[in-house]
Order: structure tokens, then sequence, then C-alpha cells
């Protein structure tokens, strides 16, 4: 690492946000930035093996949507294994100094959030098969489909993020370590545009589902055909909410952070003011970990008749006697008959 200027950036900021004194002593934006990533640590790990302890706990849980559940469930959780290691950097700045941990300190954050996405999209076009070919999803999105696609999802990024430790970064003639300095600017803008473009992915696919369900509710009213019991139909709607609360909450996450990486491609955009910002913008892409488990697990009646069974709550107006992932898309069912 050479003692070179960058325009536009103290030499005392790193990616904390927070200028480091000589004396080494912590600032009080360090401080706060600790004390946030230990309680974002606390609850993303702990709402992720809750998820986890329910899918080993019940094996109805188990199908190919548990299995991108869990996926996604064990990828936040390796987000919230991963901020001790980016605290460390606080209390032992020298460990800046020593290479292949300063490019660590960004990959493993990198990796886990990066898994986090694809888990998220995988579940997604999960959700959309089901919805689109109700009497053919077994046939098509099989036990041994669901385990190729994780195994693809770990295996791409595995492959993706190790390119920085084999030579592809800018390390020795970045001044200190700092993500938009240190990593390669190929590197980091095929990262961020991949980000928006599984988010526009996500945003389509989404709008697609609306339209499938709202289509088919309709064409059951059109016709009077044997119209799903209000149960049913409660059930759907609060499937387009849980949708529409999953886009939003994605979105309002990752695309601030997204974004303003991109204006920073290349060293002479990086600019202190920028990377404040960004700072800020990952940490509600840290909490969607939290969100995630909520709004795929927590949402969903059965996994959360789970979560009273493992957390020893009475369950209140709700069968917990059983427990099925299976979504009832028997009204979808009889409709196609008529079609």
């Amino acid at each position: 690492m050479e003692n070179v200027s960058v325009p536009n950036i103290n030499l005392t900021y790193n990616l904390t946000g927070g200028q480091i004194p000589i004396s080494g002593e912590l600032t009080v934006f360090a401080k706060a930035t600790i004390s946030l990533q230990m309680i974002l640590m606390v609850f993303i790990v702990s709402s992720n093996l809750l998820v986890l302890a329910a899918l080993c706990r019940f094996q109805t849980l188990r199908d190919v949507t548990g299995l991108f559940v869990a996926n996604l469930a064990v990828a936040d959780l390796i987000i919230g294994l991963s901020m001790p290691f980016q605290v460390a950097f606080f209390l032992y700045p020298e460990m800046e100094r020593i290479k292949n941990l300063c490019i660590l300190r960004y990959l493993v954050i990198t990796f886990a959030c990066n898994a986090s996405i694809y888990s998220l999209v995988c579940t997604v076009v999960d959700r959309l098969i089901a919805i689109s070919y109700p009497l053919h999803y077994a046939q098509i999105m099989t036990q041994t489909k669901a385990m190729f696609l994780i195994a693809a999802i770990w295996f791409i990024d595995i492959i993706f993020q190790s390119i920085p430790l084999f030579g592809v970064n800018n390390y020795d003639t970045s001044p200190f370590c700092l993500f938009e300095l240190v990593m390669n600017e190929q590197y980091r803008f095929v990262n961020f545009l991949s980000g928006l473009l599984f988010a526009f992915l996500m945003l389509l696919i989404y709008i697609r589902i609306f339209c499938i369900v709202r289509y088919h509710l309709r064409r059951i009213r059109a016709e009077n055909a044997q119209n799903p019991s209000q149960s049913q139909t409660r059930s759907s709607s609060q499937m387009n909410t849980v949708i529409a609360m999953v886009v939003l909450i994605f979105h309002i996450s990752w695309l601030p952070f997204f974004i303003t990486e991109l204006t920073m491609i290349k060293a002479e955009d990086v600019t202190q003011q920028k990377v404040v910002v960004a700072n800020f913008c990952v940490f509600p892409g840290l909490i969607n970990s939290v969100v995630n488990p909520v709004i795929y697990a927590w949402k969903n009646k059965q996994y959360r008749s789970a979560f009273r069974k493992l957390l020893r709550l009475k369950a209140m107006h709700e069968d917990s006697t059983t427990i099925s992932t299976v979504p009832d898309w028997s009204w979808m069912f009889l409709l196609k008959q008529r079609i």
C-alpha cells in the first residue's frame, strides 16, 4: 500500500465514515457504528436461526420453497456472522495494513449480500412458477432442480467474489484500505450493476405475479365459478400485500447503495461525501437481512405456527396442529379446468 494522495479524500478517512485520530481512540461516530452493527448482528443471527430451526424441526416445511427460504436464511446469517470481523477493523486499525485482511473485509460482506440477493431472486422465480403453472409446479420445480440452483448460487458467488484475492485489486496503489479504492473498477461495476439488474428483474416478476393473480380472481368472479372460500380469498389478498412489501423493502434497502456506488466507479470520482452517503446507505441493505425472515416466513401462517411452537408461545385463533407450506391453489385449478 503506497503512501500516495487521492483527490477529494482525506487520508484519515476509512469506510467506517469516521476520522481515525492519531491517538487511536474511537470517535463517537465509530462507537455508534459499532453499536449499531452489533445490534444488527443479534437480530440478523437470531431471526435467521429461528427460520433454519423451524425448517429443521418440522419436516413438512422442507419442500422446494422451504429449500429456497433456508438458503436465503443461510445467506443472511452469514451477513450477521461477518459483522464482528467488520468491527475488528475499528478496534485494530492496523489490520488494514495486511493486504488479504483488507480485501477480505469487503469480500465477506459482498459475498454474503450477493448470495442473499441471488437467493431472493430464486425464491421469487419459484413463486412465479407456482402461480403460473399450479397444475405442473411439482414436476417443473423438483427438489433436485432446487438443490442444483442453490449449488449454482454459491458456486457462482464464490468464483466471482474470489477474483480480487487473485491479484485483481488496487491494494498496492491505494493509499489506504477503502472499498472504492482497493477493489478493481470493473469488479465493482459488474457487482453493483448486477444488483440493479436483479432488482429490476424482481420488480418485473412481481408485477407478473400480481397480474396473474388478479386475472384469475376476475375470471372466477365473472364466470361465477365455484368461488373460493373467504379464507382463500383473504389468503390471496395477503399474498398480494406481501408481494408489494417485498418489492418495496428490497428496493428501498439496496437501490440507494447500488446507485451511490455506481457514481464512484473511477477513483477520481470518489469523494469523502459520497463515501459517507454510501456508508449510511449500506445499513438499510443489512437491515434487509432481518426483514427477509419477516416477509418470507413470519407472514406465512405455517411458519408463524412453527415459530410459536419453537418459542413455546401459545397460538391464538390459529390451528397449529398441522404445518404445511403447500399453497392452496385449488381455486385456480377450478378455473383452469373451465378455460
